[in-house]
């Protein structure tokens, strides 16, 4: 078994059919260094607002010295 007990996984047809989607991958970049942990991946009319979120709250949760080079 290859997830050894920890998890499991289930294949089934989708109802109805998956269908493509307009996605984009969101990189969030600290210092100008990419911070894969942050990236994520959401519709691309969307994925300006959503990231604009995350860096809203990393700008009140992390010191501004931490960052300063």
């Amino acid at each position: 078994n290859t997830t050894a007990g920890y998890a499991s996984f289930d294949i089934s047809d989708a109802d109805p059919p998956h269908q493509e989607a307009n996605l984009s991958k969101v990189d969030i970049m600290l210092n100008g260094d990419i911070v894969d942990p942050l990236a994520f991946v959401c519709h691309k009319d969307d994925a300006q607002a959503q990231a604009r979120v995350v860096c809203k709250k990393l700008h009140e949760v992390l010191p501004r010295q931490q960052f300063v080079t």
